[in-house]
């Protein structure tokens, strides 16, 4: 699951951060993550369960609530992240959009050097074979 984790403090910054969904800990580092989801009764839009947890432990009992079995489908977690990423329609050029809105700091002129060169290293990627929604 994603939750918000809370520093405290004046500001109050806020932090989303994933929490296995077995241990209830937080997931910190993607690397040690995994997606978990079932491999069976997937119709046309139907909506299943994906569970966020921790490799190893945590990751073979949820394929066991899930799938009944170990070695069930499942996504690293930082493709996890990507997939819904652009699956809900956020692009690189977005991302970097919210933050130098964010941020206040860029001239007019260069917001548009930023953007020409957003476009160039997509249409480089795209020339090397590496294609994604991420940075259509």
């Amino acid at each position: 699951m994603i939750c918000i984790q809370s520093e405290g403090g004046i500001d109050r910054r806020i932090t989303p951060v994933f929490v296995c969904d077995m241990c209830n800990e937080p997931i910190t580092d993607i690397a040690i993550g995994a997606a978990v989801f079932r491999d069976r009764g997937h119709g046309e839009g139907e909506l299943h369960t994906a569970l966020h947890v921790h490799k190893g432990r945590c990751h073979k009992q949820a394929e066991a609530q899930l799938v009944g079995r170990t070695g069930g489908p499942w996504h690293e977690l930082g493709d996890h992240l990507n997939d819904v990423v652009a699956g809900m329609g956020v692009t690189i050029r977005g991302m970097i959009g919210r933050e130098v809105a964010w941020s206040a700091a860029l001239t007019p002129d260069q917001h548009n050097e930023l953007q020409g060169r957003i476009s160039e290293l997509g249409e480089w990627l795209r020339e090397h074979g590496v294609a994604s929604p991420l940075w259509d």
